[in-house]
């Protein structure tokens, strides 16, 4: 299972295809040469996985018991409310089989688990250790992390994913009249887990009628978490989890009424 999720990171070396990988990279590397910048106007963005992954890396931060506890998230009561489409459900998984950061129990000796942290789109739960558990009379979820046998605990999120899709990539691609397929983000300073803004540079290409055709380069993409979260009408079934903050996993997904921001 994990080999189809990880491509190209993995707890074990046989599961790495060193030919894949560099196919991969050498791809994405030619296929951005030559890039030009776009009039701005507000389209379909398409995220890869791995752009997607760095974006919910940030989302991450938002769904602690913690950023809730200190009026920290852009979601501070919202609970048991619509916070994005039906297409969304997050989970963080502290035991997925071949997990980058699976393990049987926490920094803190307590038991990981599967948290549902949003459900088709509702709002379920956030992620606790037992300091912020016992704050609000909850259990710990099982998200207490250590950098060492001589740090303190911190809460931290563990395989935090987007749920897959049926749709390929392909189909996702298929699917947009005009819009752009981002494959590299920068300035990612410019998402922000509490006020929910977001904007990042980024560079791409273009899609016209269905089909990926020339390079974009230097252009901004930008709207909100709150706005993207809701604005994600499909998800694709290529799942990538990589190992950023713990290990954050996202399958290409297709975002509506995005703000792409270039020339004039």
């Amino acid at each position: 299972m994990m080999n189809a999720l990880n491509l190209g990171v993995s707890n074990f070396f046989k599961e790495l295809d060193a030919e894949e990988i560099g196919r991969g990279a050498g791809k994405r590397a030619v296929e951005l040469l030559s890039g030009e910048i776009i009039e701005t106007q507000t389209c379909t963005v398409v995220f890869d996985p791995m752009v997607a992954g760095e974006i919910f890396a940030y989302l991450s931060m938002a769904l602690t018991a913690e950023a809730m506890q200190r009026g920290r998230s852009f979601l501070i009561d919202k609970m048991g409310q619509d916070v994005a489409s039906d297409k969304v459900t997050l989970l963080d998984n502290g035991r997925l089989p071949g997990g980058i950061a699976s393990a049987p129990f926490d920094g803190e000796g307590v038991p990981t688990s599967a948290t549902r942290l949003i459900d088709e789109g509702v709002l379920q739960n956030v992620i606790y250790d037992s300091y912020t558990a016992s704050r609000d009379g909850k259990q710990s979820t099982g998200n207490a992390a250590r950098g060492g046998h001589r740090s303190l605990p911190t809460l931290a999120p563990t395989n935090f994913y987007l749920q897959p899709g049926h749709a390929t990539r392909e189909e996702l691609i298929a699917g947009v009249e005009n819009g752009l397929y981002v494959t590299t983000i920068m300035q990612t300073g410019g998402i922000n887990p509490v006020s929910g803004d977001c904007s990042m540079g980024a560079n791409g290409l273009w899609i016209e009628n269905g089909k990926l055709t020339r390079p974009i380069n230097g252009v901004t993409v930008a709207t909100t978490l709150q706005n993207l979260l809701m604005n994600i009408s499909e998800v694709a079934n290529d799942l990538r989890i990589l190992p950023f903050y713990g290990a954050i996993g996202a399958p290409t997904i297709r975002v509506d009424n995005v703000t792409v921001g270039g020339a004039g």
